[in-house]
Formats: structure tokens, C-alpha cells, sequence
């Protein structure tokens, strides 16, 4: 009998302290979980394409401020299309070449307002590798060369239908409106996706500024990478261009 109370009572200090030790939190050097390391990218995620969940960012991540920053320059994507409403490039003063004009202002705030209504972003698989996390991201981002292509379809629409009926017109005006509706229109793009390196350290966690964390909040606003971007658009607004010059050559002629 008294065995046997000495082996329960054995038993019972065994688990309380089992119990014990699971309770302890985790060493600040300790390995994350994948758990953790998946919430991390959400975290970060949501905070710079979005701006939610701040409160958990400022917690978990080293340097805050750089994720504002980050956040920030989301914000400065959302400006790239915009730059092509109001007024000719060769007309703009260097001084004045990144302030936004009234129209240009309310063009943004519409593609941002599509952003955070269309877009989405998730977490699709974490690689844990002690203290260094390979999180990727599916991307639905928008459509915004899209955009662009049909604006150059309706603008020569546009010049046919006012040369067709001999209507004075203003080639720079018609490619303004053209675009202007379709950047209050964007459609999603096809799902992308991409992987950023999380570090962690002491119980916080860090991610390097490198070129996949700018293509990240990047492809997210315009569904494509900047030298796709940039290749494609110099492509579309080119011929857009050379149609201008051919209308405003043939206006001067008349």
C-alpha cells in the first residue's frame, strides 16, 4: 500500500513539473515555429500594404520606422500611373515634377481605394531554417497595364471617331479622359508569387531590404514587376505618343 501512494505521488510530481516547464516561456534565443513564422508574414504584410495590425508590427519587428517607410512607399506606388494624366512630360519644370495636380490627386486616391478593395495577399508556404524563415506570398495585385492597353484602344477610338466627323479635338485632353476612366476601373491581375526572408533575433524579428521587398509592394499595386512594368508601359504610352504627334502634324496641316 505504501508503494503504491509512493509511485502515485512520484507520478503526480512528474506531470506538474512536465506541466511546469510547458509553461515557461520560450528563451528569446529559441527557435520560432512555424506557426509563428507564418504569422510574422501576415503581420508584415497587412501592415506595409495595407496598414493593419500595427499594433502587432511594432511588437514583433525590430525597426518600426523602416516599416513605416515601407509603408510609405506603397503609398508613392500608387502615384506611377497618374504621372501620365494632365500634362505632357516635356512640359513639366524639374522643380515641380512629383507634385501631384488636383485631377492627379483624385486619380490616386481612387486607385488606392481599388487597391484596398480588389487586391489581397496570403501566406502559401513557410521554409523554417532555425532562426530564418523563407515566407511566400500569393499576390493578387491590379491590372494597371491593363489599364493602359485599353486606354490606347479607346483614345485611337476616340481620334477616329473626331477626324471621321471633322470635330475639333485636343489629342492631349482625349487620352487624359480615356485614361482617367479606366484608372477608376482596374481589373485584378492574375495571381503572383513571391518570397521574402524573415530573420529572427532575440524574440524580434528583422527582414533585409533587398530588391524582392520592393517588387513585393510593388506587384501588389500593379500585378506585374518593375522592369515589366516599365518595359510594357514605355511600349503602350510610346505609341500612344507617336499617334499624338501624327494628329497634332496633321492638324498643323489643315
Amino acid at each position: 500500500m505504501f508503494k503504491r501512494r509512493k509511485r502515485c505521488s512520484f507520478l503526480v510530481i512528474t506531470f506538474a513539473l512536465l506541466f511546469l516547464i510547458g509553461c515557461l516561456p520560450k528563451g528569446k534565443n529559441s527557435s520560432p515555429t512555424e506557426k509563428e513564422a507564418k504569422e510574422i508574414g501576415e503581420y508584415y504584410a497587412e501592415y506595409v500594404l495595407y496598414g493593419q495590425n500595427e499594433e502587432k508590427s511594432r511588437e514583433f519587428f525590430y525597426d518600426f520606422p523602416m516599416l513605416e517607410e515601407r509603408l510609405a512607399s506603397t503609398d508613392l506606388y500608387a502615384e506611377y500611373p497618374v504621372y501620365y494624366l494632365d500634362v505632357p512630360k516635356e512640359e513639366i519644370d524639374d522643380e515641380e515634377e512629383f507634385l501631384l495636380t488636383p485631377r492627379q490627386k483624385e486619380v490616386k486616391k481612387a486607385i488606392l481605394s481599388q487597391f484596398h478593395e480588389k487586391t489581397s495577399c496570403k501566406v502559401i508556404d513557410v521554409n523554417l531554417t532555425g532562426q530564418t524563415a523563407k515566407i511566400t506570398y500569393e499576390i493578387v495585385g491590379l491590372d494597371t497595364i491593363q489599364v493602359f492597353q485599353n486606354a490606347e484602344e479607346d483614345f485611337l477610338k476616340e481620334i477616329d471617331v473626331s477626324k471621321k466627323y471633322s470635330v475639333e479635338f485636343d489629342t492631349y485632353e482625349i487620352w487624359y479622359e480615356v485614361l482617367e476612366k479606366q484608372l477608376k476601373q482596374i481589373p485584378i491581375s492574375s495571381a503572383k508569387t513571391i518570397s521574402l526572408k524573415f530573420i529572427h533575433e532575440n524574440g524580434k524579428w528583422r527582414i533585409p531590404k533587398t530588391k524582392s521587398d520592393d517588387e513585393f509592394r510593388f506587384q501588389a499595386l500593379h500585378g506585374v514587376n518593375t522592369w515589366e512594368y516599365n518595359d510594357l508601359l514605355d511600349e503602350i504610352v510610346g505609341q500612344s505618343s507617336q499617334q499624338l504627334e501624327e494628329n497634332q502634324t496633321e492638324t498643323v496641316g489643315l
